[in-house]
């Protein structure tokens, strides 16, 4: 019989992911950040990370356009399954750039972030 300490445990380490490698667009301003991933164009996460957003200040300049990016993160949501968040929190940034012709070929030409609907917080 499991203990109902050692319980809790594996429901926490279950519950647990580990950083995986993304590739997709991002975009900031100073509200907030985004990013689609290339393999899932219908999926926008909210990112919280200061460097990666002061490197694409860098990168884009003024123009504000979505940058092509791969990234070492950990995913997580929040909210229902029928409503709620995904979030990304950074570890590493391995790429950012401005997108080349044929990447991430799934996604359009997204709207500039200034234009889009709020994000749920």
């Amino acid at each position: 019989m499991i203990r109902p300490a050692a319980a809790v445990f594996l429901v926490v380490l279950a519950a647990c992911r580990g950083p995986v490698d993304v590739r997709g667009l991002y975009i900031a301003d100073d509200h907030r950040s985004s990013f689609v991933p290339c393999d899932h164009p219908d999926t926008v996460f909210t990112v919280n990370d200061s460097a990666l957003a002061a490197t694409y200040g860098r990168v884009a300049g003024a123009s504000h356009d979505w940058l092509f990016v791969r990234l070492r993160a950990v995913q997580s949501d929040s909210g229902s399954i029928y409503s709620g968040a995904h979030y990304l929190r950074v570890q590493h940034v391995l790429e950012i750039r401005a997108r080349a012709a044929g990447e991430c070929p799934t996604i359009g030409n997204p709207m500039p972030l200034s234009s889009a609907a709020p994000l749920h917080a």
